[in-house]
Parts: structure tokens; sequence; C-alpha cells
């Protein structure tokens, strides 16, 4: 756990030093600019933290309901919103969904997750969730 709130608190200091102008350029109408990337990992943090503490209280195998990562990023307009707020957002999310993982992960690491028809663990869904946030870091940082 400590390597997870290492990369979430690295990651923030890195993050505040960005500037507005270069982390909202949109290179490609049809791509995110960094700030919508960020955006898309606070909708991740969202939808990840939801499915960490709904499993929790499963009986059965944790079913994987997917989102529309398109839509909440366009909904949410995370374009028009500033990078402080957004980076804010991203920082307490991340926070909230460490401590969750913190107090559930040892005890429940094993509980079964089906993600597309294929059976995995909590524990593995934990360290997806943290490969896809190691991933968009890199493209915001790149």
């Amino acid at each position: 756990m400590i390597a997870y709130f290492t990369l979430v608190n690295d990651a923030y200091d890195h993050l505040k030093k960005l500037d507005e102008s270069k982390v909202s350029l949109k290179l490609n109408s049809n791509k995110w600019s960094k700030k919508e990337i960020l955006g898309h990992l606070c909708d991740s943090c969202i939808n990840n933290y939801y499915r960490f503490m709904h499993l929790q209280q499963s009986s059965e195998p944790y079913v994987i309901e997917k989102y529309d990562q398109e839509m909440w990023v366009a909904v949410r307009g995370y374009q028009n919103q500033s990078w402080e707020e957004t980076l804010q957002l991203w920082y307490a999310l991340n926070l909230s969904l460490l401590n969750v993982l913190d107090q559930s992960l040892d005890q429940h690491s094993d509980k079964p997750v089906i993600i597309d028809g294929e059976k995995y663990t909590y524990q593995y869904l934990a360290e997806d969730y943290f490969d896809h946030l190691q991933h968009h870091l890199n493209q915001i940082f790149s």
C-alpha cells in the first residue's frame, strides 16, 4: 500500500507544477487534453471506489460494470474546469480510495471479481487500477 500512497503523492507534487495553458492544449479534437486525461482519472477513481466498496459486501463474485468513459469526460466538462480544481478533485478521490484499500485489501484480496466474463480477484482489480493510473500519468507527463 505504501507504494500506492507514494505514487499518488509524488504524482500530485509533479502535477501541481504543470501550466494551465499546456494541460488545456488539445492537439487533436478527437483526443483528450492532459486536463481531460486527469479528469478521466477522476472518473476512473469514482467508478473503482464504488466497485471496491460494493465488492466487499457481495456474497457472489462481483461483476464489474463498464462505463462510457468518453461520455463521462464530456458531460463532466473537465476541459472547461481549472487545472487546480481538477487536480484537487483527483487527489482527494485517490486518497479516499487508498484509505478504502488500506482498510480492506488484506482481508478481501482473494474475493472474486468478474471482468468481461473472466474471473479475477480484488487484488487484481486494485493492481489494475494503479497500472491504469500510471499509464495515464505517463501520458500527462510526456
